[in-house]
């Protein structure tokens, strides 16, 4: 009995290593696909006609890349310059050069912070960050007691209709800040130094 269960064992565990293997093949082989869709090198005559373009626009160098799809034109052609330094020269699809970058470290680390950041945008993960800084800066101060009277009247002067629905002291447009609703339901934000003549108005 224990040598048919040491056979049996056997017999599972080579089945498991074969599937084992067939998976991870696959696998790679899934990476590896994926990887030339995701970037795709020009060939044929676009290649030629890519390079030449490129080579044109920089004046030097020699192609060491080149992607159909890029994300920011529909080829990009690598240059190598004869300082050794790259540049990627981004095409649309009639081979018309539409921008260049850098191709640099410090330039493809700037780019994936900058995706980071995106990302964390659209998943709000910034909220918390913005909803701090505006409690830093602290709650908006109304105009009280005559300043009120003084800057309510200017800017209704103003304006020449509406009512005061809102006030601050100390906006950044100007020492007074009033939100006047119109008649037709819009409001406007009217701005006003600290002898209450008006500096600006805009809509709110």
């Amino acid at each position: 009995m224990t040598h048919n269960r040491n056979r049996m064992m056997t017999a599972v565990l080579a089945v498991v290593v074969l599937i084992a293997a067939i998976v991870l093949g696959s696998g790679t082989n899934i990476v590896g696909a994926m990887g030339r869709l995701n970037d795709e090198p020009i060939t044929g005559d676009a290649l030629d006609r890519a390079s030449a373009a490129a080579l044109a626009h920089t004046g030097e160098g020699e192609v060491t890349d080149t992607e159909v799809g890029d994300e920011d034109g529909y080829y990009e052609v690598e240059v190598t310059l004869n300082d050794g330094s790259k540049v990627d020269v981004h095409l649309d699809e009639s081979f018309n050069v539409i921008g260049e970058k850098a191709d640099t470290e410090e330039a493809d680390e700037a780019d994936e912070v900058e995706d980071e950041i995106d990302e964390a945008d659209d998943d709000g993960e910034n909220d918390a960050a913005d909803k701090a800084e505006d409690e830093a800066e602290g709650a908006d101060k109304p105009i009280t007691g005559d300043a009120l009277d003084q800057a309510s009247a200017a800017a209704l002067k103003y304006i020449g209709e509406g009512r005061v629905t809102d006030t601050e002291v100390g906006d950044e447009e100007g020492y007074y800040e009033i939100e006047i609703t119109l008649d037709n339901g819009r409001q406007v934000d009217v701005h006003l130094d600290e002898t209450f003549n008006v500096l600006s108005e805009e809509a709110d």
